[in-house]
């Protein structure tokens, strides 16, 4: 997380006026579909049939608030909060569990595939809490396509609003990752298109 922030720090000082000019803000809201797994070692006995590790599974979901500062089309720096989107279920194969909480800080590279789709890779940092769980932090990334609709039929067409859709891995250690789909929508402010 430290290098995150010292390499996030650092590509915003030295960031041009020319990118200043570009400055935008965005916000996105979206529901997001996720699975939950964690590793959890059985022991060993010593017989190489016996398996070492069992896979638990779950599902969860959450609304996602988005919201980040845009340095230049193709480089931002995003704050993202989830809360819960359904309770928990241990009933349901596979069982529901209720997230209580999510926050990740991402540094979001993009690039244009056409004048109407562009492409986002949030790269950071995730938090994640579920009911009854400790609350627990490691590295997430993603995909993410921005769709701006107004742009598909007139290239000068307003980027203000898009459609938004991806996958992410919302956080990532050695023997747990939560991870899922989600769609949207993301609004820009303090750009003139």
């Amino acid at each position: 997380m430290k290098k995150f922030l010292v390499l996030t720090a650092g590509m915003l000082a030295t960031g041009s006026a020319a990118a200043i000019d570009d400055l935008h803000f965005y916000v996105g809201l979206d529901q997001a579909e996720l699975d939950v797994v964690s590793i959890v070692n059985v022991g060993a006995d010593g017989d190489p049939n016996t398996p070492q590790t069992a896979r638990a599974e779950a599902d969860s979901s959450m609304i996602r608030l988005r919201g980040g500062v845009a340095i230049n089309e193709n480089l931002a720096l995003e704050v993202q909060y989830g809360f819960e989107g359904d309770d928990t279920d241990l009933s349901t194969n596979p069982p529901q569990v209720a997230l209580e909480s999510y926050l990740g800080i991402f540094l979001v590279p993009s690039a244009y595939l056409t004048d109407y789709l562009q492409l986002e890779v949030p790269l950071g940092y995730g938090q994640v809490e579920f009911d009854g769980a400790d609350e627990e932090g490691d590295r997430a990334y993603g995909l993410n396509l921005n769709l701006y609709p107004l742009r598909i039929f007139n290239d000068e067409g307003s980027k203000l609003i898009s459609l938004s859709g991806g996958f992410m891995v919302y956080y990532r250690a050695d023997s747990e990752r939560v991870d899922g789909y989600n769609f949207g929508l993301k609004v820009l402010f303090g750009n003139d298109e």
